[in-house]
């Protein structure tokens, strides 16, 4: 059994060492960009006994959707300036006023992203050979299939790239055991690893939807101009990028509406992206009149859409959306994405996860099975819940986190 209660555990360097003075360890959590979802990991971080934390981030690469947020909600930060390179489909990102910053806080742990392209890991090997520091990588993720031969090149030289920074890295967390066997794939021992499953703030999550359940649906703007509560809906959130497979859903929906407007489903899609226009434009194609496009929403009128929603489908890359849908109670069919899908969705039991590709006569069956029975539908929303109530959330992801500072901390 889990037990979601974090533990609070008071770290020291001296740990062992007779008579030396406990201090807290002074940690710094190097990220290119803060996004929305990594606040509350950072918040029980900074408030965990023991623990002097720091986060440096920079602002985002202009033009591109993934951006920092502009409100920390008291997590402690500083935000440092990213430089950006862009060479065709690599996109490398250096901060060098991380290295200052290190030095005047005088870190005893640093906590930062596996990803070769991201330079600023130059400095922190740098600084953890100076200082004796403690140096922790965080990801391992599936990469989006490769299609190209420049990207077939880029990923072979991130491979070599991330065997020589492995070698001195003293600790890996990954996202999920997708990321643990792909760190033990590339050579780091087992007794390094320690998994912190991705996860949103379910808790968060649980509020918004006790929250909107309650109110009163004719008040919902969203909802204006549909029929939405009325008749069954399907929801895709995320960003409109090619990898995200939408097109894949539009294809499916397409099979699965029979043309007579009062019983077709809804096909609800949240998000913006370089894609919305010519998504727009199959829609139309496709004279799909039950398709809305919303665009990016508030967390509210997101929850609203969450809360009527049968189904939510992720076809393509995806992430932490699959463990909104989840705490929502909701089924989810997903495609290959970041590796995370395999612990949120067991297939046939809270939703259903696509073959490797992920063909549209795939997934129109599979919308097909979950629209057409509600029993399905109820129990799959049941065990949704239980997923994230019982494996995996945020404070699962911590105690991933404790464990790999405890175990970099006694190793010192």
């Amino acid at each position: 059994m889990v037990t979601l209660k974090p533990r609070r555990i008071s770290y020291s360097l001296d740990a062992g060492r007779s008579g030396a003075a406990s201090r807290p360890v002074r940690v710094a959590v190097v990220q290119e960009i803060l996004a929305h979802y990594r606040v509350p990991i950072f918040q029980r971080l900074a408030t965990t006994e023991g623990i002097e934390l720091c986060v440096y981030y920079g602002a985002g690469m202009r033009g591109y959707p993934k951006r920092s947020v502009t409100n920390r909600e008291g997590v402690p930060g500083k935000m440092v300036r990213n430089y950006y390179l862009r060479w065709g489909d690599l996109t490398l990102c250096f901060q060098p006023g991380v290295l200052r910053h290190l030095f005047l806080g005088n870190y005893d742990v640093i906590i930062c992203g596996d990803s070769p392209w991201i330079v600023t890991n130059l400095l922190l090997l740098l600084y953890r050979k100076l200082r004796g520091a403690k140096l922790i990588a965080w990801g391992g993720t599936r990469e989006p299939a490769v299609v190209t031969l420049p990207r077939r090149v880029f990923r072979y030289l991130g491979k070599a790239a991330k065997r020589h920074l492995y070698r001195h890295i003293d600790a890996f967390i990954a996202y999920g055991t997708w990321g643990a066997r792909y760190f033990a794939s590339m050579g780091v021992p087992g007794w390094k690893i320690f998994i912190a499953y991705n996860s949103i703030d379910t808790e968060r999550a649980f509020r918004l939807k006790r929250q909107v359940s309650i109110e009163d649906r004719r008040t919902w703007g969203v909802l204006e101009g549909t029929s939405l509560g009325q008749s069954l809906s399907v929801l895709y959130v995320g960003a409109l990028l090619r990898e995200k497979k939408i097109d894949n859903l539009l294809a499916a929906y397409s099979r699965i509406v029979t043309g007579a407007s009062a019983s077709d489903p809804w096909l609800l899609i949240v998000g913006d992206g370089p894609e919305r226009e010519r998504l727009e434009a199959l829609t139309a194609a496709l004279r799909l009149d039950r398709v809305r496009f919303f665009g990016r929403l508030g967390d509210e009128d997101l929850a609203r859409l969450m809360v009527v929603a049968d189904v939510v489908v992720l076809p393509g890359h995806g992430g932490l959306a699959v463990q909104q849908a989840l705490a929502f109670g909701k089924p989810v069919i997903v495609g290959e994405a970041d590796g995370t899908e395999s612990d949120l969705v067991q297939d046939g039991v809270n939703g259903f996860r696509l073959q490797s590709g992920g063909s549209v006569d795939e997934l129109a069956c599979k919308l097909r099975c979950v629209l057409g029975d509600a029993t399905l539908r109820r129990a799959m929303g049941n065990a949704s819940t239980a997923t994230v109530r019982e494996r995996v959330n945020v404070d699962v992801m911590l105690q991933g986190f404790l464990g790999a500072l405890r175990f970099v901390n006694q190793a010192g």
